[in-house]
This record gives C-alpha cells, sequence and structure tokens, in this order.
C-alpha cells in the first residue's frame, strides 16, 4: 500500500512555505542597514571622556593631561578642562590609597555639572565622576559616577545610596 498525500493538506502547505518566503524577503529589503552614529546623538562631553575602548577598557595614557599627572605627587592635583566640544573642568590629582595595600594613585574626577570653583580639591559628589588609577599604570581600575545627589553608580553598574 502507498502513502498517498491529499491534495488540498499539499497545497495548504506550499502556500504557507510561499507565504514565508515572501515574508523573509520583504523584511530583509526593508531593512536599510546603516551606521549607529547615523542614528545616535553625540554623547555629552562627559560620557565621551569616559568611553572604554573595543576592549571593555579605559585607559589615561591617552588623555592629554596624563604626562603631568604621572608626575603629581602625592597630594598635588592640577585642574584641566575636557577638551571635548562642550567639555568642562576636570581634577586630577595623586594620592596614596589603600587597596589591599598602601600605594599611590590617580584620581580624576570629572565635573558633569560645571559647579568645580577654582582651588577646589575635590568633587562635590553631586553629578561627579571619580575615576581611579590605583597603580598609576594608565590603567583605570575603579570608576564611581555619583549621578545625583544622594546615588551613584560604580563600575557594575549598581545603583547604591550614598551617605553623605
Amino acid at each position: 500500500m502507498t502513502h498517498q498525500t491529499h491534495a488540498p493538506e499539499s497545497r495548504l502547505f506550499r502556500r504557507f512555505l510561499a507565504v514565508s518566503a515572501v515574508c523573509c524577503i520583504l523584511s530583509s529589503s526593508l531593512v536599510v542597514p546603516c551606521s549607529a552614529s547615523d542614528q545616535q546623538e553625540p554623547l555629552p562631553w562627559w560620557q565621551a571622556e569616559t568611553e572604554m575602548g573595543e576592549d571593555s577598557t579605559l585607559v589615561l595614557t591617552d588623555k592629554p593631561w596624563w604626562d603631568r599627572a604621572k608626575t603629581l605627587a602625592s597630594g598635588e592635583h592640577i585642574l584641566v578642562k575636557s577638551e571635548l566640544p562642550g567639555g568642562g573642568p576636570m581634577l586630577v590629582r595623586a594620592e596614596r590609597l589603600t587597596r589591599h595595600k598602601q600605594q599611590d594613585a590617580i584620581v580624576w574626577v570629572i565635573d558633569d555639572d560645571g559647579d568645580f570653583k577654582l582651588g577646589d580639591t575635590n568633587g562635590d559628589k553631586d553629578n561627579d565622576c571619580y575615576v581611579v588609577d590605583y597603580d598609576r599604570d594608565g590603567k583605570v581600575d575603579r570608576l564611581v559616577d555619583y549621578m545625583l545627589a544622594g546615588s551613584t553608580l560604580d563600575t557594575y553598574g549598581n545603583t547604591s545610596s550614598v551617605k553623605s
């Protein structure tokens, strides 16, 4: 006994395949490739300053102030302005910090809201970003972004309360 396929079921299946193929062709032809830069607004200067590279790292060695920062003694600081469009004030200082052991570090404070004053030696934890290089090798070890008074976003994306 041979197995026969019923004609209506075969036609229905072929129609399903044809409609599926047309849908795939139409959907792929409607998608217009474009670069991400065509679709996105440019990042604010403070975000562009801390944008990570393709390897998901942030290095300081390519910053225009890095050579000066390497020469700072613990307790010294420099106030610099971002060279990016619309860029604002940034503080770079050398500190002696403890992370498993005492070591010299570079702390880069980015003032997101422009309220640094001449002579300030620290950020105000209100829309300021702290970038830390614990061993002064130019590789960022920690980034903490104080987005609003009372909250923070660390490098791991955890939001938490901050006691002032």
